[in-house]
């Protein structure tokens, strides 16, 4: 079931994010304020979007400790937006299938990596050590594209 959820966008608030983030938005950013601030505006945007589910005792987000972990949040939304800009550019900006294939992938492994989850069945405890973790290390991965690109991430104006 997991496997047919993954596969069908429209089962998923991801296809509707990208078609927005990458899908619009991304383009006139980059256009605008070229790729590197364009994308950290995008970034703080996608972590500030989802701050309501902070709020929601029944959420992913509310389970990592509420508002303590969302500086982190940004830090690792940012990270991944950075990644996702220069998946976005470098194929030919297809931003339906490399956004929403990575959007998927960053919102499957938490429940993978951090969790016992189980479909259906409250959120176990989260391991927000592990959280911290990966947030920094996507947060450097990005860092790195950003020296490797010198701030262009794909774009070719």
């Amino acid at each position: 079931m997991t496997f047919i959820f993954f596969l069908l966008p429209w089962q998923s608030s991801a296809f509707l994010e990208e078609v927005g983030f990458r899908g619009y938005a991304l383009e006139k950013l980059q256009n605008r304020w070229g790729p590197l601030v364009g994308t950290l505006f995008l970034g703080t945007f996608f972590g500030a979007w989802l701050l309501p589910e902070f709020f929601q005792p029944d959420s992913f987000q509310y389970a990592m400790g509420g508002l303590s972990f969302f500086p982190w949040f940004i830090l690792t939304e940012i990270g991944w937006s950075l990644l996702m800009t220069w998946a976005y550019n470098k194929t030919g900006k297809s931003s339906l299938l490399a956004g929403y294939l990575f959007h998927k992938a960053f919102n499957t492994w938490p429940l993978v990596m951090l969790t016992n989850a189980i479909p259906g069945e409250p959120l176990p405890a989260f391991d927000s050590t592990l959280f911290i973790i990966a947030g920094v290390v996507v947060a450097l991965a990005g860092i790195a594209v950003v020296v490797a690109t010198k701030g262009k991430l794909g774009f070719a104006e």
